[in-house]
């Protein structure tokens, strides 16, 4: 994967398991990495917005090969 540049984002179009779309990808911010959701929403009136979320990633430890579930 391409390392991504300070302040750049990228989002990729999702449908989750009860068909709402929505985007997921990572951004990068004061030198970190964080996943991304942005959802598409209604307020009351019916104008439609942008909402979402960041999370910084967090380093999985290292996995055994007898850890894996095959």
């Amino acid at each position: 994967m391409m390392e991504r540049k300070e302040g750049d984002l990228v989002a990729f179009k999702k449908q989750s398991k009860n068909g709402t779309e929505f985007f997921s990808g990572t951004a990068r911010l004061n030198g970190k990495e964080y996943w991304i959701n942005i959802f598409n929403n209604k307020d009351k009136n019916g104008n439609i917005y942008l909402s979402g979320n960041l999370k910084e990633k967090q380093e999985r430890p290292a996995e055994k090969k007898d850890d894996l579930p095959f």
